[in-house]
């Protein structure tokens, strides 16, 4: 599991964790629109073409393949990401079962 940290201005950076990443350096991030979010507002108002500060990624754990048999997720709201590349990356690469819950509202 990574993360990426996102940087807007100086003052202005959050860690996220994108729901896919890929060797070229491409990463797509789920980004939940908040009334006064300052962070989100950036990014959802940025423009095609606009660009932003990212660094990372950057592990935040992993697991040894073929020692889980069946992964149970529980996510809620935004904690979705991790667990979401944790499922991609088990069904894609390993043989192990998956079943994710999830809550928003």
């Amino acid at each position: 599991i990574v993360n990426m940290l996102v940087q807007a201005t100086p003052e202005l950076k959050r860690p996220y964790n994108p729901l896919s990443t890929d060797e070229n350096g491409s990463f797509t991030l789920l980004v939940k629109r908040y009334e006064n979010a300052k962070m989100g507002t950036v990014l959802h108002e940025l423009p095609v073409g606009g660009t932003i500060e990212v660094k990372g990624p950057n592990q935040q754990w992993t697991y040894k393949q073929g020692d889980v048999k069946h992964f149970a997720l529980v996510a809620g709201g935004t904690g979705i990401t991790p667990l979401f590349q944790l499922a991609q990356h088990a069904l894609a690469n390993d043989g192990a079962h998956v079943t994710l819950v999830t809550f928003n509202k």
